[in-house]
C-alpha cells in the first residue's frame, strides 16, 4: 500500500475538527439526507467488538486479524462520526491486513473509504464517479 496523502498543509487531520462534514455532505451522507444506509452505528459498533474475536487466519487465506487497539480506534471513529450525524456506514469488514474499513456508496456519484490503520489513524479515500480519487491522512481522537 502506498503512503497515505496529507491535507494540502501536509498535516494528518483531526476527524473531529479539520475534517468537518464537507465531503460527506457531498455525497449525501449526513444525517439529514433521505439516503437510507442499511446499518445503524449501533449495528457498525457492535460489529466491530465483534471483531475482537477474530484470530490470525480468520479467512483461512493468512489474514491477519486486528490489533485490540485498531479496534478501539475504530470504535471511537465510529462513535465521533455518529455524534457528526454522519449517515451510518453500508459496510464495515477487516481487512485481510487486519485493518478495519468503513464504506460508504454515495448514491452512484462516489465512493468513500475510511481505513483505520492504527488506534489513532486512518486513511479517508474519495473515489468520484470521474474516478478522481482524492486521500487523506485522518487522526483519530
Amino acid at each position: 500500500m502506498s503512503a497515505p496523502a496529507r491535507n494540502t498543509a501536509g498535516a494528518a487531520v483531526d476527524i473531529t475538527t479539520d475534517m468537518g462534514c464537507k465531503p460527506f455532505n457531498e455525497m449525501g451522507l449526513l444525517g439529514s439526507s433521505s439516503r437510507v444506509a442499511m446499518a445503524s452505528w449501533k449495528d457498525c459498533i457492535e460489529m466491530l467488538h465483534s471483531f475482537r474475536a477474530l484470530e490470525d487466519d480468520w479467512d483461512g487465506g493468512g489474514a491477519l486479524a486486528p490489533e485490540a487497539s485498531l479496534l478501539d480506534g475504530a470504535i471511537n471513529l465510529a462513535h465521533s462520526l455518529r455524534q457528526n450525524q454522519i449517515i451510518p456506514v453500508d459496510r464495515v469488514h477487516v481487512s485481510a491486513d487486519g485493518t478495519v474499513i468503513f464504506e460508504w456508496f454515495g448514491n452512484g456519484r462516489a465512493y468513500l473509504e475510511i481505513e483505520v490503520i492504527g488506534r489513532h489513524q486512518a486513511e479517508k479515500r474519495e473515489i468520484l464517479q470521474d474516478s478522481s480519487v482524492t486521500e487523506e491522512l485522518i487522526r483519530i481522537a
